[in-house]
């Protein structure tokens, strides 16, 4: 079993109501999917309030409920209720906790773009000789990082992507990690909103780097993070230059790319790697330079690295007929849309199409970067662009102020979605590329027959 209640008591400082000796076995914050034997802990956010569900909870087995003290429960056998100030805070600490009661070795990973590919490449590299434990998808909140931590038993490992959009959020994420090693993929202009300058977002991803009691992981060809110092800790560099380097790299096809690496001893590792990405080989890189630290030979590396699963909607291939659509619609922002664009103009189709929507989150630089996109699309001669959403509208704006043709506005998906059949059957491969709100998968609901 995960615990008992007067052991959650004493964590939380916390008023018990019920048997102290009452054992559960694991924490769900969600009364949907809670299951028998869970803690129910009730969150109060901006849109829903937990406290409502408490009793849901309990008829679908809860055995306990975390609540505000202002709450006001109905405590049955075998059951028990623990009142504190915070809830969200409260998760938080029992996170931490059990963090420290399991005590594996922790990998934090931060930057602006690549986490969730660099945590699936580390996990599947530490899983060659370790038991390791990932967060699921992309949870890398404060919520979805202590419910990962709370899913810990025996592992010998746990690889822990953060996200962030706001400043103060890194802080505790780290105080509840507290990583032995953290990894800094990147620093590029994401959630500007929240966090407004390139300078402020390195140093709220540098919070984490500073927590790492062991190693930290620093990509070289970033020029915020290549600098990067802190005494006590190993510093391991990846990037063109590094610890571990890369070099060669050739998109061979939309499902598969090689490119050669290197570490101290200059020999030379040809890797076969399942997706295609210009941007990829550094967070291989990364990824590589965790497992060597940790003792993964270059054998179990070079293999793990052919068999790699990445989550959907990354850079994920389609086939509708005998045409090729490229789904890379999960997010977007500056960098990822023109690593997206540069990787599909290299391969090797006759008519390419794109379908580029908003770059979300970027706040007063919004109008600044669709610009800086327009004059990089210039840069190409793909046979159509469409582009969806309303502040990629200036995008549209400078290609038609250069002259640039075959290029099509909507302000909405669903004005688009008529014209999607026509649009494929015209090109040989299609890229679509966009941000989360933006969904462009739903263009290809009806093409595919099913949700993407």
């Amino acid at each position: 079993m995960f615990g008992t209640a007067g052991e959650v008591k004493q964590v939380l400082s916390g008023v018990i109501q019920g048997d102290e000796k009452v054992l559960f076995d694991g924490i769900s914050i969600d009364s949907r999917t809670i299951k028998k034997g869970e803690i129910f802990i009730a969150i109060k956010g901006e849109r829903f309030d937990g406290h409502l569900f408490v009793e849901e909870a309990i008829k679908k087995g809860a055995v306990g409920v975390i609540a505000n003290r202002d709450f006001k429960g109905s405590v049955k056998d075998g059951h028990f209720f623990i009142y504190v100030e915070d809830t969200k805070k409260a998760l938080g600490k029992i996170a931490n906790y059990w963090r420290k009661k399991v005590n594996p070795k922790v990998i934090a990973i931060t930057g602006s773009c690549g986490k969730t590919s660099t945590k699936e490449i580390i996990h599947s590299l530490l899983s060659r000789k370790y038991s390791a434990l990932k967060n699921h998808a992309n949870l890398n909140n404060y919520y979805g990082v202590s419910l990962t931590l709370l899913k810990l038993r025996n592992e010998e490992f746990a690889v822990v992507e953060t996200g962030i959009n706001h400043k103060g959020e890194m802080k505790d994420l780290a105080e509840i990690i507290l990583p032995n090693g953290s990894l800094a993929t990147n620093i590029a202009p994401v959630h500007l909103e929240g966090i407004p300058s390139l300078k402020e977002i390195f140093l709220e991803k540098s919070i984490l780097l500073n927590y790492a009691k062991e190693v930290v992981f620093i990509n070289s060809d970033d020029k915020y993070l290549c600098n990067y110092s802190k005494k006590g800790v190993e510093i391991i560099k990846f990037g063109k230059k590094g610890d571990i380097s890369y070099k060669n790299v050739k998109i061979l096809n939309e499902r598969e790319m090689s490119f050669s690496l290197f570490d101290d001893s200059h020999i030379k590792r040809e890797i076969f790697f399942p997706y295609p990405g210009i941007n990829l080989p550094v967070n291989v890189a990364g990824a590589v330079a965790v497992a060597r630290y940790f003792g993964i030979d270059w054998e179990n590396i070079v293999d793990a690295l052919k068999n790699v699963s990445l989550p959907k909607m990354r850079m994920e291939t389609k086939k509708i007929e005998d045409r090729t659509v490229i789904i890379d619609a999960y997010n977007s922002n500056p960098y990822a849309v023109k690593n997206a664009v540069g990787t599909f103009n290299r391969f090797k189709f006759k008519k390419k199409a794109l379908i580029l929507g908003d770059m979300r989150e970027l706040g007063k630089w919004s109008g600044y970067y669709h610009a800086m996109l327009g004059k990089y699309l210039l840069n190409f001669d793909f046979n159509e662009i469409y582009l969806v959403g309303q502040e990629i509208k200036k995008t549209f704006e400078i290609l038609k102020k250069h002259g640039k043709k075959n290029v099509y506005y909507f302000e909405h998906v669903e004005d688009l979605k008529t014209k999607i059949k026509n649009i494929i059957r015209k090109n040989d491969a299609l890229l679509l590329k966009g941000s989360r709100s933006i969904a462009l998968e739903r263009l290809l609901e009806e093409e595919l027959g099913h949700a993407v």
